[in-house]
């Protein structure tokens, strides 16, 4: 059995931090085996194809928009082989869920909505042959989305009718909850809504078919009738066999030549000769509050909860940069054909960075996988889609003719999760605050370490009481500014600017070219190359 169930991320504390994660549960197993592990993050609405891999909603965010990485992935039932589905790389629909198999058809039937809202959308049926992005693959049920429609917005498809946990009995007749009028969570004011007619919308449950037909078949004066499941014999999908090993803690990735694929389109064969292997984390508990009461107050340190919050304070900087602490594993060698095998930690969140002989970033890869105890997984390239042939040459890559690489530390800071105070606060204290300090010939670039705190008053708090370096504030351009509906100043977001370039977590979904974005665009690397002063790069 495969389910998403929610779990404390927060080993022994009593913690709100509940996510979303999906499980197997055997009937002769002594426990349930976890295959998702995103934690920040939800996977949800796990259900088995006709091919006997789980489809399932996953949020995708990773240095990218937050708002609509809301995508469609599978996996194999014990968590292997874990890969997009449909639309990983599109802005819309903002989010596609309650996805099922077509009985006797390659098709799945889904939600496609918005996000911030309730779960209803507009009724859609996905044949991945005809793509997987965007709307190529997708046909609409009595819904053609105009241009204004296809607006990038967070409450996607929530105007006029919905329907949500549709169950396909062919591709033509379902059962489905359905409303006739749309519905956002909350109200203009930003207040949860439940007196005006948005507010008190309920579903009721249908029998349907797609010529227009509908019967009703449940309904509740006030509460909304969902997540029916038809009672029946049906055709049980092939089962996969399993090569997960418990008994190991690492499997192996495969790829057959980075520079090949729509995200390595433009870089020279033999630019990259290193592949960096990142970590993500999550962080559990928020930082310097306490627990949060009923009446929004804060349990405040020293006293019972403190240190553990609702939600941890994301981002893990100021503003715009990413959700999550990030730990650099390890480097391996690109070969001359641009093939590379290594092996990885396994139930891990991982994601891959291609590099070139200066150290600098070419392509990153702004999404993650995971791989189980004992798993192999090989991809032709960078995003090609999941379902490409090798290439040609894939037999005799270089890669291929040897054993799997071991991670190479770099430098010092590997296993480490990257702290801008530790790791980089001190090449400032050592090469440039003799000039880039108060008081110094050159005070207006200020890098020293003096700590500013974020006075932001949050949700009842008299403070989030997180500090930064003035360094790095500085070098994001970070100003203090009234945000009118708060009672005191709070510091701005920053953005990417000629001295730092880097990844928002408001970036695009569509996929990035090489040398977008990054230490290849920074104007503080290219400075420091050219030569500046008496320190060198």
């Amino acid at each position: 059995m495969l389910h998403a169930a929610a779990y404390n991320d927060v080993d022994g504390a009593e913690s709100a931090t509940h996510r979303l994660a999906v499980f197997r549960l055997n009937r002769d197993a002594p426990a349930m085996r976890r295959h998702s592990f995103r934690a920040v993050l939800q996977t949800a609405f796990p259900h088995l194809l006709n091919d006997g891999r789980v489809v399932y909603t996953r949020r995708d965010y990773n240095d990218r928009g937050q708002s609509y990485a809301h995508a469609l992935f599978v996996m194999n039932p014990d968590g292997t082989k874990q890969t997009e589905y449909y639309g990983n790389n599109s802005m819309a629909p903002t989010s596609i869920q309650h996805t099922r198999p077509i009985p006797g058809s390659r098709k799945t039937m889904g939600v496609a909505g918005g996000y911030h809202t309730t779960q209803g959308g507009k009724l859609v049926t996905i044949d991945v042959s005809k793509g997987r992005q965007n709307y190529d693959g997708l046909a609409f049920y009595n819904w053609n989305p105009t241009p204004l429609d296809k607006v990038k917005n967070e409450n996607y498809c929530r105007v006029g009718e919905q329907y949500t946990y549709p169950y396909p009995f062919s591709e033509n007749s379902l059962l489905v909850s359905f409303s006739p009028i749309g519905a956002y969570l909350t109200s203009p004011t930003g207040k949860l809504d439940t007196k005006n007619e948005q507010g008190r919308m309920l579903y009721k449950l249908y029998y349907m078919t797609l010529d227009g037909r509908r019967e009703l078949l449940a309904a509740h004066p006030k509460l909304s009738c969902t997540q029916a499941v038809p009672v029946r014999p049906r055709p049980v999908p092939p089962a996969r066999p399993s090569l997960v090993d418990y008994t190991k803690d690492t499997g192996v990735c495969y790829i057959q030549d980075v520079t090949y694929g729509p995200s390595a389109e433009g870089i020279e064969p033999g630019t990259v000769e290193k592949l960096r292997v990142v970590q993500l984390h999550y962080k559990p508990a928020t930082i310097g509050a306490g627990l949060w009461k009923p009446d929004r107050e804060m349990v405040g340190p020293g006293r019972k909860y403190a240190g553990y919050g609702m939600h941890s304070v994301l981002p893990a900087g100021v503003g715009s940069v990413s959700f999550d602490t990030k730990t650099i594993l390890g480097e391996v060698d690109v070969h001359e054909d641009g093939s590379a095998m290594f092996e990885v930690p396994a139930r891990t969140p991982l994601y891959f960075q291609l590099v070139d002989k200066d150290g600098l970033v070419v392509q990153t890869m702004r999404s993650w996988t995971t791989l189980m105890p004992n798993e192999t997984f090989s991809c032709v390239g960078c995003h090609e889609e999941n379902d490409s042939p090798p290439l040609p040459q894939a037999a005799k890559s270089i890669a291929m003719q040897n054993a799997p690489q071991k991670l190479q530390p770099l430098h010092n800071i590997s296993g480490k999760p990257f702290s801008y105070p530790q790791l980089v606060q001190p090449i400032w204290d050592r090469h440039c605050i003799s000039c880039h300090a108060p008081g110094e010939k050159a005070d207006e670039i200020d890098l020293s370490a003096a700590l500013v705190k974020d006075n932001l008053e949050e949700r009842g708090t008299s403070s989030t009481r997180r500090q930064f370096n003035q360094s790095y504030l500085t070098l994001l351009k970070v100003k203090w500014e009234d945000h009118g509906k708060f009672k005191t100043p709070r510091l701005d977001e920053g953005r990417p600017n000629k001295w730092v370039n880097y990844y928002t977590r408001m970036a695009t979904m569509e996929l990035t070219p090489p040398y977008y974005a990054g230490s290849t665009q920074s104007g503080l690397i290219k400075m420091l190359q050219k030569g500046h002063g008496k320190t060198k790069l």
